[in-house]
């Protein structure tokens, strides 16, 4: 896939509303307590994946896809859901509690773990998560984006 400019303003776009996602929370957690924040937030959340199933398309490809699955891969993504719901308490924490600036800098990287799980786990996953582009120019890549992520933690530490 080559970058173009539809690819950029998609990216500016999830930035832009990912900054004001965390901005939002954290002014959630001024105005009101924790708890209160984070249940709210979390209604929200369930309310807007919901009304996706109003879309027939969408919901055409939940059960298409739902009739594929096999048992294991159920399973890994049942995990990695209940994974993804204890670190997004605990990213919701720390904005809670700190700078959001810092928050998301630390959330960055989980890339670079991501990157060694792939690396050293990746034999055991199932086929459909694996990496299929194992050429020199994707892993240049994803060394320059690993060390741009460092190097932005490195400076937000300075």
């Amino acid at each position: 896939m080559r970058f173009s400019t539809n690819i950029a303003l998609a990216a500016i776009h999830s930035g832009l509303f990912f900054a004001l996602h965390y901005l939002a929370m954290k002014g959630l957690f001024q105005m009101t307590n924790f708890d209160d924040g984070f249940f709210w937030s979390r209604i929200a959340l369930i309310l807007f994946a919901l009304s996706w199933l109003l879309v027939p398309n969408y919901l055409e490809l939940i059960r298409e896809q739902s009739k594929k699955t096999s048992r294991r891969t159920g399973l890994l993504v049942f995990g990695n859901k209940i994974l993804a719901g204890v670190a997004a308490f605990m990213i919701l924490k720390a904005t809670d509690w700190g700078d959001v600036a810092v928050v998301q800098a630390l959330d960055g990287v989980k890339f670079v773990f991501i990157l060694l799980v792939t690396l050293f786990l990746g034999r055991w996953l199932p086929e459909s998560v694996r990496e299929h582009d194992g050429d020199s120019k994707t892993l240049v890549q994803k060394f320059v984006y690993i060390t741009i992520i460092c190097l932005g933690f490195t400076l937000l530490f300075l």
